[in-house]
């Protein structure tokens, strides 16, 4: 392995850890939803430059090592779904696993997709950011509507948020409760964390060693 290589592998590396900590603090000192996600202290940043400085592969490599690591902090509320009795048809357990935590950090490992375009160095690395983060909120929406649906009912009779219930969103036909439920539900987490993210990449971008585009060939 040459010096180039090992830098990257380190840096790398550090991000990595980085962003694991960021979301073991969150889990300790923020509040966690009833059916799992949770605001994070911008972990997910991390990955986001690690794509944007060294490339999609990279990127993608580090969203999947950064999911399985999101599971063994999560273990409890996953546990809690399958000692629970929860998925109960074979497969939507791995299926709510596989989108929910790999395909989502997998997709912010996108958050380089511009960083050869030939736009601003700041420009790239939020646009690039938000349009990361965006896909990765259609997979949580995808993973919660394929395998929590059927409890949006439930979940609109004992919302979090008082002024949302089950009689205020008796327009929406009954076939479409369900992905309304997801949509709402990610996006109560989501929003927020987009809005850190965005913060975070904007303070990063304005430091010019930091985000800075390495050639990785």
């Amino acid at each position: 392995m040459d010096s180039k290589s090992r830098k990257r592998t380190t840096e790398i590396a550090n991000l990595l850890a980085i962003a694991v900590v960021l979301e073991f603090v969150s889990n300790v000192i923020l509040p966690s939803f009833k059916l799992g996600g949770g605001v994070s202290l911008a972990s997910c940043v991390p990955i986001l430059l690690i794509s944007y400085r060294y490339g999609l592969k990279y990127g993608v490599y580090s969203g999947l090592i950064f999911g399985f690591c999101q599971i063994l902090l999560e273990q409890d509320t996953i546990s809690k779904f399958f000692d629970g009795g929860y998925f109960t048809s074979s497969g939507m357990g791995w299926l709510w696993i596989l989108l929910n935590f790999f395909v989502a950090q997998a997709a912010v490992g996108l958050g380089g997709i511009l960083r050869k375009s030939t736009q601003s160095r700041k420009r790239k690395f939020m646009l690039g950011s938000l349009i990361a983060l965006g896909i990765r909120y259609g997979v949580h929406v995808l993973s919660y509507w394929l395998c929590f649906g059927r409890l949006a009912k439930w979940y609109f009779k004992r919302c979090d948020i008082t002024t949302i219930t089950l009689d205020s969103v008796s327009w929406i036909p009954d076939g479409l409760l369900p992905l309304a439920f997801s949509l709402f539900y990610n996006c109560l987490y989501m929003l927020p964390e987009i809005a850190l993210a965005m913060i975070a990449t904007w303070i990063l971008s304005n430091n010019r060693k930091i985000v800075t585009r390495v050639k990785t060939h």
